[in-house]
């Protein structure tokens, strides 16, 4: 089965990843927001390779983890060409 060993604690470096994955999203809130806002750290990997990397800053933690990874993806977007 593919997935994850977790060693005890809710941290990401706890982890031991098993397999390979096609995407795994890593996101890291860096503590530096306040109870309603927070800024956050990122990386995107296929396997072992990042692909993307950078920061969200103000996310409303109203807004959910998924406002949070439309964000994420939103900053990469690629421009979309047409004949």
């Amino acid at each position: 089965m593919k997935g994850f060993i977790h060693s005890g604690c809710s941290c990401l470096h706890s982890r031991q990843w098993i397999g390979d994955y096609m995407l795994i999203i890593l996101v890291h809130n860096d503590g530096t927001g306040t109870e309603e806002i927070a800024d956050y750290n990122y990386e995107v990997r296929i396997n072992h390779d990042v692909i993307a990397h950078g920061r969200i800053l103000d996310h409303n933690r109203k807004d959910g983890w998924q406002a949070l990874i439309r964000e994420i993806a939103d900053q990469h977007q690629a421009p979309i060409v047409s004949d």
